[in-house]
């Protein structure tokens, strides 16, 4: 029996950029930055497949995209990829952005628990390298400098 389990990553950090320039941003700029983000953090360019965009949706008093790595699951690292971006409100005119992810690692079965765990705290720092490139994208829009002191 092989194990096909999927794993979950959450990650999270601030923003430091008003919420309402970060919609605008989500709307019109979130997805090449995620594509220029997952190239750098997943070493995974054009030739592996692409990243696939939701609409931007709102939940509650946040904004979600959902995100899922597609095209070549043997050129990438995962079977299986998918996920949301959110960004939420804070004090102070900053927001929290986060990123949660479900995915399957290419090939699990084949590896021992070790190696398993070993593969999540990779994926993990990847995440977070994700991530940490989208909030600098983020902050560093057009919007964010007109509103920076």
């Amino acid at each position: 029996m092989t194990d096909t389990r999927s794993v979950l990553v959450y990650d999270f950090m601030p923003a430091r950029i008003a919420f309402q320039h970060g919609a605008e941003w989500m709307q019109t700029e979130a997805p090449a930055a995620l594509t220029a983000a997952a190239e750098l953090a997943f070493d995974y360019t054009q030739a592996d497949g692409r990243l696939e965009f939701g609409a931007v949706r709102d939940r509650s008093d946040s904004l979600v995209l959902d995100v899922e790595l597609s095209g070549n699951p043997i050129a990438a690292r995962f079977g299986y990829f998918q996920g949301e971006l959110q960004l939420a409100p804070l004090y102070d005119a900053c927001s929290h952005l986060s990123v949660s992810v479900a995915y399957q690692p290419w090939a699990q079965s084949e590896l021992t628990a070790g190696e398993r765990r070993t593969a999540q705290r990779e994926t993990e720092v990847r995440v977070r390298e994700f991530l940490a490139l989208i909030a600098i994208a983020l902050e560093g829009s057009r919007d964010y400098e007109a509103e920076a002191p």
